[in-house]
């Protein structure tokens, strides 16, 4: 959890051009009153192509907003998820980490079998 509502994976650690700097999740989603928000996916100018044939959202720079994910081609959002992951996580933990696997993670890629409930850990 990063925050009290947003569930993130990886770390990346960021610097402003005023100095600022800290550390946030790589990639992550959070369900809110609007839409959903999916972390780490905003456009950037990476792969322009995707956003194109995702289907119908909005994006910010750091954000990408769905309000159904019926609206979506979940493949694309799938490769967007794990090209933004692989980009993005540049802090990596020293120690194990629970992987939580839900039911939205196994078709957008961010989780497979490793499950809270078996006790399994991914060691990144």
């Amino acid at each position: 959890m990063w925050g009290s509502s947003i569930i993130g994976y990886g770390t990346h650690h960021y610097v402003y051009e005023s100095g600022r700097e800290g550390d946030t999740a790589a990639v992550g989603f959070a369900p809110r009153a609007h839409a959903l928000v999916l972390y780490g996916l905003g456009y950037d100018g990476h792969n322009p192509e995707l956003f194109l044939s995702l289907g119908t959202h909005t994006a910010g720079k750091g954000c990408l907003y769905v309000k159904r994910l019926s609206d979506i081609n979940l493949g694309v959002l799938e490769r967007m998820i794990k090209t933004a992951f692989s980009r993005r996580n540049n802090v990596r933990p020293s120690y194990p980490v629970v992987v939580p696997c839900m039911s939205m993670a196994t078709p957008v890629g961010l989780a497979t079998t490793p499950s809270i409930a078996t006790g399994a850990v991914r060691d990144y």
